[in-house]
C-alpha cells in the first residue's frame, strides 16, 4: 500500500523520471525532478528511495558523495524495517518536534537522522560500494531513457 502512495506522490508532485529495483538491497529507487524539503538529495519511504535528478546525474562523477547519500537512505530503510512504517513516522515526527521545541535544528537533531549520519560511511564501505557500479548503471539507463536515449 505504501509503495502505491509513494509512486503516486512521486508521479504527481515530484516529477517522476523513472525507476528500478535493486534486489540485493530489497529496495525500489525512483528518480524524481524535485524532493521536499528542497535541501534533500534523497528521501526514503519504507523500502522505496527517492533520488533527486541532480544527484542521479552526479552519481558517476561524484561516486563518494552518491555512495554516502545512498548509504544514508539505506540506513533509513533499515529503520523502517526495524520500527515499521507507522512507528517510524511517529518517531520521526516526535523527534523533530522535540528538537524544534527545544530550539535545536529539527532535522540534524532528529534521532533517526543522527543515526543515519553516524552509520552512512560504514554502510557506504560495507554495503553500497559492492554494488555501486550496478546502481550507477541502473541510474544511467533511467536517465538515458528519459532523455530519449541521449546521455545526460
Amino acid at each position: 500500500m505504501l509503495k502505491f502512495f509513494v509512486r503516486l506522490y512521486a508521479r504527481v508532485f515530484l516529477g517522476l523520471i523513472g525507476s528500478f529495483y535493486l534486489p540485493h538491497y530489497g529496495v525500489s529507487v525512483l528518480i524524481v525532478k524535485r524532493i521536499f524539503p528542497r535541501f534533500a538529495w534523497a528521501q526514503t519511504f519504507g523500502d522505496t528511495i527517492l533520488v533527486r535528478e541532480d544527484l542521479a546525474r552526479f552519481s558517476s562523477s561524484g561516486p563518494r558523495t552518491f555512495c554516502e547519500t545512498f548509504a544514508h537512505e539505506l540506513v533509513h530503510v533499515e529503520q523502517y524495517r526495524r520500527l515499521g512504517t507507522i512507528r517510524f513516522f511517529l518517531f520521526y515526527l516526535l523527534s523533530s518536534l522535540r528538537a524544534f521545541l527545544s530550539g535545536r535544528d529539527y532535522y540534524m537533531e532528529n534521532e533517526l537522522e543522527r543515526e543515519a549520519y553516524q552509520l552512512q560511511s560504514k554502510y557506504c564501505e560495507e554495503h553500497v560500494k559492492k554494488h555501486l557500479e550496478e546502481v550507477i548503471s541502473e541510474i544511467e539507463v533511467v536517465m538515458m531513457s528519459s532523455n530519449g536515449g541521449k546521455r545526460s
